[in-house]
């Protein structure tokens, strides 16, 4: 498992994709599974954007790791659309402290 930890990420629903700037999306990192949120490191100029501030994304390679890590813990999102390109599970997770 790796953690990449952000001061601020940004999500946007996956609708609204389509009205946002394409130069924007160049800071995009994950699509989520919960809801098909996507997750940008940088802002982008839509109403429809979500902040989420002191973050970690984590991944895993190992399936049954990444289950575990769901079942006992809280996340704000998780991520199985990445696994047949990058061969990783991603999860969204709040830092408390």
């Amino acid at each position: 498992m790796t953690t990449v930890t952000y001061e601020k990420l940004y999500s946007l629903p996956v609708g609204e994709l389509d009205n946002v700037d394409y130069d924007s999306t160049e800071s995009f990192i994950f699509q989520g599974s919960k809801n098909w949120d996507l997750y940008f490191g940088k802002t982008l100029v839509s109403s429809e954007i979500s902040e989420f501030q002191n973050v970690s994304l984590l991944d895993f390679t190992e399936k049954k790791e990444f289950q575990n890590y769901l079942k006992n813990n809280e996340v704000i999102d998780y991520s199985i659309e990445h696994v047949s390109e990058l061969n990783k599970y991603f999860v969204l997770v709040a830092n408390h402290g």
